[in-house]
């Protein structure tokens, strides 16, 4: 599709509660006017390449990344999902907490204001992934700030090649606001909507 386009990147994992959701969001930056279904399949491909080990890598074994679906949602109308199949083990061999508790990873942007900021709440981190209990460390949260750096790397593919940049989505204008940086935020925090079978 055309530059300026913006999809919606849905990342599916399974964890022992049920499935929990992702929304991501990225804005096509460069790219030849080509069917959408071909957009689409080459920013799962690509966002796959660049975001799925460090993903399993904050999981633990017992979950699933189960799969990413991309949609164009700007432009109206909005088209049918892209799903790329997954289903890769995460690494980590512990015991997560409930999948309600969260690691906030903060999406930023050079513009003020908190619409141009996003979360992404990521699950999987272990009591023993804890100082105190409530503040992650160590291996945990260096794991989870390289998820984050790739969270706000822009995405490129090859043969045509085309870039995705990671945005904020703003529904109510259909525009949106490159980010720039995404941050680990050391405090676990409680997100009820990530109980099972609800996304976020």
């Amino acid at each position: 599709m055309a530059v300026g386009s913006i999809y919606e990147v849905k990342v599916r994992s399974l964890a022992a509660e049920g499935q929990l959701f992702n929304l991501l969001h990225y804005t096509q930056t460069a790219g030849p006017a080509e069917a959408e279904v071909q957009t689409q399949t080459a920013l799962a491909l690509a966002w796959d390449a660049a975001c799925s080990q460090e993903w399993v890598d904050v999981y633990p074994t017992v979950w699933t990344l189960a799969d990413v679906a991309v949609s164009r949602i700007v432009p109206l109308p909005r088209q049918a999902e892209t799903l790329r199949a997954l289903n890769v083990p995460g690494n980590r061999a512990v015991t997560p907490l409930p999948a309600e508790v969260a690691v906030v990873l903060t999406k930023r942007s050079p513009i003020a204001g908190k619409a141009n900021r996003g979360r992404v709440y990521l699950s999987g981190a272990a009591q023993a992934d804890t100082s105190g209990g409530k503040v992650i460390a160590g291996a945990y949260a260096t794991a989870a700030q390289l998820l984050a750096d790739k969270l706000a790397t822009v995405l490129t593919t090859v043969g045509p090649p085309r870039t995705f940049a990671p945005c904020i989505y703003h529904r109510l204008t259909f525009d949106y606001t490159i980010i720039t940086s995404c941050l680990v935020r050391p405090v676990l925090r409680a997100q009820r909507r990530r109980q099972a079978g609800v996304g976020i």
